[in-house]
């Protein structure tokens, strides 16, 4: 079932469009301090091999911000600068080249410096996420009747009221929060307020499994509205990671039609062998391709062809060797000596995906 997404202006962000009906954007955030440009560089690159669409970095202090330049000369994606409470690493930051500025209203509390960033934003035609944490909303200003959803997006009302009074509309937002339940009724509320594309993500939402039951506890909801125009799981691990995480959810949210999805069966005692290895060894050698392609691997007959049967391709194990199917009906015979794995990717190699699969 194709996703109906909402509607939204347009930002462009070097060559990238967020919102006005453009793919959602992948994006994840550098881990390394870019004082060491090298260790960034490297993790660029490996960010950008992984998928990642747009690349956020910290620039903690004046000593990091004289490597933005090269780190936007370096990379082949648009970059977004990172800033906190120091409002002159903002114009630093803009006048290296960045694509984009991502400002927290709640650390940077000058009203003067915030003007001085958004003219100068406007002047070279860069878009600001105005980027809140529900942690770091100054809460001395919360009204004792109010909720916090309504705080938040009030919050960022005055933000955006803030840059229209100077005339600028090249503006994304974002509202994140660490508790699920509350980052989906916050986003809601922010998506029936303004028409500007939204930066989905849940904040500080931890590390391996917890990680990513939150984050997609907190997202899928929202995409499966419609709701999200770039995303990023924010994970406590490689960077990498979160890329790779952000295209399984729009995958299995159906925002996103490309890539190689597994289908296994979560195997069980009737299992003569497991499949883990053979799930794990296509998962590694298809990442690369982009073709919208479900490949299967069925533990039994019990959960083979019949359940499987959506699947582009796929194998199901029996007492002797297994069996090779397509569109759920069985094709051929995979005798016990053969490699299951390899079967799958020399078929892939003859098949519809040849040109999308280099092995």
């Amino acid at each position: 079932m194709d996703v109906q997404r909402r509607k939204t202006k347009a930002v462009s962000v070097g060559n990238l469009v967020i919102g006005g009906g453009a793919p959602v954007v992948v994006q994840t955030m550098l881990k390394t301090n870019i004082i060491d440009l090298n260790a960034a560089l490297e993790e660029l690159r490996q960010d950008v091999a992984a998928g990642a669409q747009l690349i956020r970095f910290a620039v903690p202090d004046e000593r990091a911000a004289r490597n933005i330049g090269i780190l936007v000369r370096q990379s082949p994606v648009p970059l977004v600068a990172d800033i906190h409470f120091d409002p002159n690493l903002a114009l630093i930051a803009l006048e290296s080249g960045v694509s984009k500025l991502r400002l927290n209203p709640g650390t940077i509390k000058d009203k003067v410096a915030r003007r001085e960033i958004v003219l100068l934003a406007k002047e070279k035609n860069i878009p600001i996420r105005i980027g809140l944490n529900t942690g770091s909303l100054p809460l001395e200003r919360r009204r004792n009747s109010e909720s916090l959803v309504d705080f938040a997006v009030r919050v960022m009302t005055e933000e955006v009221d803030m840059l229209r009074e100077l005339s600028f509309e090249n503006i994304v937002l974002s509202i994140k929060s660490s508790d699920p339940v509350e980052n989906i009724a916050i986003n809601r509320k922010l998506a029936q307020c303004f028409d500007y594309p939204i930066h989905l993500g849940v904040t500080e939402a931890g590390q391996g499994t917890e990680g990513l039951i939150y984050s997609v506890t907190g997202m899928a909801p929202l995409l499966l509205e419609g709701i999200g125009d770039t995303i990023r799981v924010s994970l406590n691990g490689p960077s990498v990671d979160e890329v790779e995480a952000a295209y399984h959810l729009l995958r299995a949210c159906g925002v996103l039609k490309r890539g190689v999805h597994v289908v296994a069966c979560p195997t069980c005692g009737r299992l003569e062998r497991k499949t883990w290895d053979v799930v794990a060894n296509l998962r590694e050698r298809l990442k690369d391709v982009e073709e919208p392609l479900v490949i299967a691997v069925m533990g039994c007959m019990v959960n083979g062809p019949q359940e499987a049967s959506r699947a582009d391709i796929g194998v199901a194990l029996g007492k002797v060797g297994a069996v090779l199917f397509k569109k759920g009906q069985v094709v051929r015979v995979i005798k016990p000596n053969e490699d299951i794995a390899e079967v799958i990717l020399s078929e892939l190699k003859t098949g519809e995906v040849e040109k999308n699969y280099e092995g």
